[in-house]
């Protein structure tokens, strides 16, 4: 387990993050699938009806597409990527490996302020508030808990509880060095 003192001085420059388009496109093919083919098929199906049958069900195929798939969009991510062991992916972290369990290290720090510079009035600069303190938080996971690694794409996705949350690197983790 990592002390607050060894944190501090990790340099941060070993931290990572993962690009959002990653984590979506993943939870929507882990999660997401069969609510795509489900509403997928509506549209299809009021679509050929619509052709066949009566021009109003081109307003349901409308209706699923601008109204439904946006909103089931929104649930999606807030019940999904908003979940602690989705979201530390795309924030800045490290992961650093011990002998029963590995640890996630995200730093939490904001990113910084814009302030405009108002005492130089000849061309009105722009400035960033520079925060100099960085914050940090540690998930602990077991390697108990992880699931099997996949290859998609470029990146590595490993499980974690079931799908409860996921990591996702470019190289995969290295637990078969340690006791599980």
């Amino acid at each position: 387990m990592t002390t607050d003192a060894e944190i501090q001085s990790i340099p941060t420059d070993d931290f990572f993050k993962i690009g959002n388009s990653n984590l979506i496109s993943y939870l929507l093919m882990k999660e997401g699938l069969l609510w795509i083919i489900i509403l997928g098929t509506i549209v299809l199906m009021a679509t050929v009806l619509c052709i066949f049958v009566d021009i109003r069900f081109l307003a349901v195929s409308m209706l699923c597409i601008t109204v439904i798939a946006p909103l089931g969009l929104a649930y999606f991510y807030f019940y999904y990527a908003l979940k602690p062991l989705y979201a530390f992916n795309v924030l800045p972290h490290k992961i650093n490996y011990s002998q029963d369990s590995l640890s996630v290290i995200i730093r939490t720090t904001p990113p910084p302020l814009y302030i405009e510079d108002k005492t130089d009035d000849e061309d009105n600069k722009a400035s960033f508030d520079e925060r100099k303190d960085d914050t940090f938080r540690t998930i602990t996971i077991a390697y108990s808990r992880l699931g099997a690694a996949e290859y998609i794409g470029s990146k590595y996705y490993t499980p974690i509880d079931r799908n409860e949350g996921v990591i996702i690197t470019k190289e995969p983790l290295n637990i078969e060095l340690y006791n599980r």
